[in-house]
């Protein structure tokens, strides 16, 4: 009995083994199709995690290329204004440069006029003298024709006197002879005396219309030397007046050829000015235009700086993309080695072995 059932234990023995041969073959089977499992879900795992990555990477590269942008924008934005800037600053420089050509005109001008009421007070200054000359002149004349009629008054007076004495000497010489005559012919008859007396009365008569005759020829060359003096003072006015007439003229001529002088004088400043004023403008915009071009470079390089930068965050996230991507390829490679092996050591050992 003790053989039969020794026997009968060992076909149970060998009946388990048999079962657990099957249980550790249909385990493995388990086993290998949770592997397989496990690997399709890790490259889901490493496809879904790759998509994340490119996506992360798009959104990264669109952040940059909206910064860029931004930044592209506000360079832009930074150009306008600076431009602005020199535009208002050119503005300003050339108002400035307006007021400044406004004040040296009114200068000229100023001095225009300060020069031309100098050339005015001058002119008068010089027509007052003539004026002064002019009357100083006629004094003359009228101090010399008044000397003239003196010398003449004088000279009559004169010729007067002398024929007074001169006929009060016939007069004496005439009764001398009278007295002679009587003397020598007082033995003549009285007829003869009386007659003499007669004679003496008669030539004395003649002598006195003599005399008269003379003064009234004297006191008529008198006028007539007068009246010839004054006609020559007058005369003599008329040309002194004329004269500075003349002058004054000449005063007047040569005041507006001087205020002409000026005048073109102050033109030719005044265009020498604006000349100054166009340059200094043509220069202003000359240096805002340099500065804008200077802008626009300073621009373009930012921007060119700007694609350079975005380049290179692009370039270094494709590299983190792809360095990511690789790291998530030998995780996936290490997870489903892992799960490999883990899944072999723990398979039961065969009972049969």
């Amino acid at each position: 009995m003790a053989v039969t059932v020794k026997q009968g234990v060992d076909k149970m023995a060998a009946a388990m083994k048999q079962g657990v041969d099957k249980m550790a073959v249909t385990v493995k089977q388990g086993v290998d199709k949770m592997a397989v499992t496990v690997k399709q879900g890790v490259d889901k795992m490493t496809a879904t995690v790759k998509q994340v990555v490119d996506k992360m990477a798009v959104t990264v590269k669109q952040g940059v290329d909206k910064m860029a942008a931004a930044m592209k924008q506000g360079v832009d934005k930074m150009a306008v204004t600076v431009k602005q800037g020199v535009d208002k600053m050119a503005v300003t420089v050339k108002q400035g440069v307006d007021k400044m050509t406004a004040t040296v005109k009114q200068v000229v001008d100023k001095m225009a006029v300060t020069v031309k009421q100098g050339v005015d007070k001058m002119a008068a200054a010089m027509k007052q003298g003539v004026d002064k000359m002019a009357v100083t002149v006629k004094q003359g004349v009228d101090k010399m024709t008044a000397t003239v009629k003196q010398v003449v008054d004088k000279m009559a007076v004169t010729v007067k006197q002398g024929v007074d004495k001169m006929a009060v000497t016939v007069k004496q010489g005439v009764d001398k002879m009278a007295v002679t005559v009587k003397q020598g012919v007082d033995k003549m008859a009285a007829a003869m005396k009386q007659g003499v007396d007669k004679m003496a009365v008669t030539v004395k008569q003649g002598v006195d219309k003599m005399a008269v005759t003379v003064k009234q020829g004297v006191d008529k060359m008198a006028a007539t030397v007068k009246q010839g003096v004054d006609k020559m003072a007058v005369t003599m006015k008329q040309g002194v007046d004329k004269m500075a007439v003349t002058v004054k003229q000449g005063v007047d001529k040569m005041a507006a050829t001087v205020k002409q002088g000026v005048d073109k004088m102050t033109a030719a400043m005044k265009q020498g000015v604006d000349k100054m004023t166009a340059a200094m403008k043509q220069g202003v915009d000359k240096m805002a235009a340099t500065v804008k071009q200077g802008v626009d470079k300073m621009t373009a390089a930012m921007k060119q700086g700007v694609d350079k930068m975005a380049a290179t965050v692009k370039q270094g996230v494709d590299k983190m993309t792809a360095a990511m991507k690789q790291g998530v390829d030998k995780m996936a490679a290490t997870v489903k080695q892992g799960d490999v092996a883990s899944g072999r050591r723990g398979r039961p050992p065969l009972l049969s072995q």
